[in-house]
């Protein structure tokens, strides 16, 4: 039932990465209700309207939700919400999930710099002198 005086709630899209064979665990601060209005200030809840594809979601209480890719699954997927303040439902909305391996190679150890009294062979008074 749609009251007329009520507006209903606007989810936004949203993309997470995740590493495959890696369950990922969004909490409420990131996940498909954060940011999420709802212009006459009710309460909104998130409803699952399609799973994903490529491995199974679950919506936790307050918009969080845990994704789980399909073994040895690389690539884009997507689950579809929707909110609703239980007046009005919001319009479908797409939760992208980007299964991807890290390619950034692991960072290589800095040399250290020598001191400057190391840079000496042996001590000159003046300057440079403790």
């Amino acid at each position: 039932m749609v009251h007329a005086d009520n507006h209903a709630p606007v989810l936004s899209p949203s993309t997470h990465i995740v590493s495959p064979n890696t369950v990922l665990q969004v909490g409420i601060n990131k996940g498909v209700l954060v940011n999420a209005v709802d212009k006459d200030k009710n309460l909104i809840y998130a409803t699952l309207v399609t799973g994903a594809i490529h491995g199974s979601v679950q919506l936790l209480p307050g918009g969080g939700f845990i994704y789980t890719p399909k073994p040895g699954f690389t690539g884009k997927d997507k689950f579809i919400v929707k909110g609703t303040d239980n007046h009005s439902n919001s319009v479908q909305t797409v939760i992208t999930l980007d299964v991807t391996l890290n390619l950034i190679p692991p960072a290589t150890p800095a040399k250290p710099i020598p001191s400057r009294r190391a840079m000496l062979p042996h001590e000159i008074p003046g300057l440079l002198s403790p």
